[in-house]
């Protein structure tokens, strides 16, 4: 529907035109809808594997930052710690070789809102 895109689009323009957003189409390392499949630390999870796909991961400025989009009405970043810790994770085996000094920030970005949130 023209409506919902409409949205879609007033929703992808708010991003952009944040810090975040700027950054992100300034880096000259990007991936988007990044899909990945990792064995996860036995020493957190056991023996499992873990699949996901990462909204956008960008490098800047040495760091590589981890956004994950949310569409949440209660913005309540805990919420998803748990799964952006493990992208964080999978980040790092997928990464790390290539960016070795870089930190990974992990952001929660509330497309609502516009608002954005740090998970540690």
């Amino acid at each position: 529907p023209p409506e919902a895109r409409k949205e879609a689009e007033k929703l992808a323009a708010r991003f952009f035109a944040s810090d975040t957003g700027i950054k992100a189409r300034q880096s000259s390392w990007r991936r988007v809808e990044y899909g990945f499949l990792i064995k996860a630390n036995p020493e957190i999870l056991g023996e499992k594997v873990i699949s996901g796909k990462m909204d956008l991961i960008f490098l800047h400025e040495g760091n590589l930052y981890l956004v994950d989009y949310k569409t949440d009405k209660t913005e309540n970043p805990q919420n998803h710690r748990e799964q952006l810790l493990l992208y964080k994770e999978a980040a790092r085996k997928l990464f790390g070789a290539q960016f070795p000094a870089a930190e990974i920030i992990t952001l929660v970005y509330y497309l609502r809102s516009g608002n954005i949130a740090e998970i540690t």
